[in-house]
């Protein structure tokens, strides 16, 4: 088998995220078909990594970083305020990176590299990233994040997956549950910039405990901070304990068809969104099918939104001769 074949075929089984159940097959991954629509970003499904992952102010300033003001791209609006969202309009989800497959053992894997110049999209310094995907034979599939800097940069890097157990475009998710390893959220202004983080107790955040994802849907036009998300979930959550450690992030499970995922990470919090952005104009992968409001969940583990501006959050400042690392992992399974 040459270069091209294997990779084809490594590809072809990082794409399937597919768990047996009863003999039964269900695509559980919401992602696109065709490298034009990643290429054209449209719309945000499973980028593999976004450079500077949710909301960020219209100017990075931080004397902690670097006595400067960088002007970003201001793709994104709300309430009134305009910031950048996923790094800009171009980000490194709309790249085409270098792959290259390899085995460790029984553990199939490929990597993604990728230089982004000095300037991209306003950010300072030449960073050079690596991606590494890894399927164990444990039924884990890990993420594995490393990037370099020549200059003084912020870097968050994530994957932006939208996850439905019962199946891609079997409908909502609202009647799955979750349980999230976090006591507090950060609340967000109307502008989805953080204010503070807060106790999840006495929230419709609180998912200490394994409830349903749509338990709060009926009283959420009640609730500000899920009206500022759209009137639902977009949330940076804190994670317990600290960051770098491997930790339990959150666990997502299916009563009918018994698929659980459960997700660690190193990472210090991570975005909920709800899909509430979601319709039936958006297809999906199985041919003549559509999505629909709540069509999936999307977990993205992360550094805080806005970090580079908040001096009280984890920093995500990257510096020359330090290397950027994060891993998130993913276990599938069911429970009969």
């Amino acid at each position: 088998m040459n270069n091209n074949e294997l990779m084809k075929d490594k590809m072809n089984e990082l794409k399937s995220r597919e768990i047996i159940l009863k003999k039964e097959l269900a695509d559980i991954w919401k992602k696109r078909n065709e490298l034009s629509s990643f290429i054209n970003r449209c719309a945000i499904f499973d980028e593999s990594v976004i450079y500077y992952i949710t909301v960020l102010l219209s100017y990075k300033e931080n004397k902690a970083f670097v006595p400067f003001i960088y002007a970003l791209a201001l793709n994104n609006e709300n309430g009134g305020v305009k910031c950048n969202l996923h790094s800009g309009p171009d980000g490194w989800d709309t790249k085409l990176w270098s792959a290259e497959p390899f085995n460790e053992g029984p553990t199939s894997c490929i990597s993604f590299s990728l230089v982004s110049p000095d300037g991209d999209m306003g950010f300072p310094g030449k960073v050079e990233a690596t991606v590494t995907y890894r399927i164990r034979p444990d039924n884990v599939w890990s993420v594995e994040y490393e990037a370099k800097t020549d200059a003084p940069t912020v870097i968050n890097l994530t994957h932006h997956s939208y996850w439905n157990l019962a199946g891609e475009s079997s409908g909502t998710v609202l009647g799955q549950e979750l349980q999230i390893f976090a006591d507090e959220y950060t609340e967000v202004a109307s502008s989805l910039i953080p204010v503070k983080n807060a106790p999840v107790a006495g929230t419709p955040f609180d998912f200490t405990t394994m409830k349903k994802i749509g338990s709060a849907l009926s009283s959420a036009s009640a609730n500000e901070q899920l009206g500022f998300g759209s009137g639902w979930y977009d949330h940076n959550f804190v994670l317990r304990a600290s960051s770098g450690a491997m930790k339990p992030a959150c666990r997502l499970r299916d009563p009918v068809s018994g698929r659980t995922l459960e997700i660690s990470t190193t990472e210090p919090g991570m975005q909920v969104y709800g899909a509430q952005g979601m319709s039936a104009s958006l297809p999906a992968k199985a041919p003549g099918k559509a999505l629909c409001q709540y069509a999936g969940i999307a977990i993205e583990t992360q550094h805080f939104p806005d970090s580079p501006n908040r001096p009280d959050f984890p920093s995500t400042v990257l510096r020359p001769g330090e290397t950027f690392h994060s891993v998130t992992e993913y276990r599938f399974g069911v429970e009969k």
